[in-house]
């Protein structure tokens, strides 16, 4: 038998995966912005880009706040076995 899942433990667990994989990003992001000459094209989409993944880390906290305030605790959970 499973134990009752809230909603605030899914966003905490979804909030982790995202941090997560924001992490990936951002070190990506970071690591272009670093080699790529602001003369390049591509260099105002990559600007966009760790603007983006730094609005997503602000959200990302924002979510972990909520959920940690609720008494949630981030576990693993697999996002499809928690949606029907």
């Amino acid at each position: 038998m499973q134990g009752i899942i809230t909603k605030e433990a899914v966003m905490a667990a979804a909030a982790q995966q995202c941090n997560d994989e924001l992490t990936v990003i951002y070190m990506c992001t970071e690591r272009l912005v670093a080699t790529t000459p602001c003369s390049d094209p591509r260099a105002p989409f990559i600007v966009q880009l760790t603007a983006a993944a730094v609005r997503l880390a602000e959200l990302v906290d924002q979510m972990l706040i909520y959920s940690a305030r609720k008494g949630a605790r981030p576990a693993p959970y697999r996002m499809s076995e928690l949606i029907d």
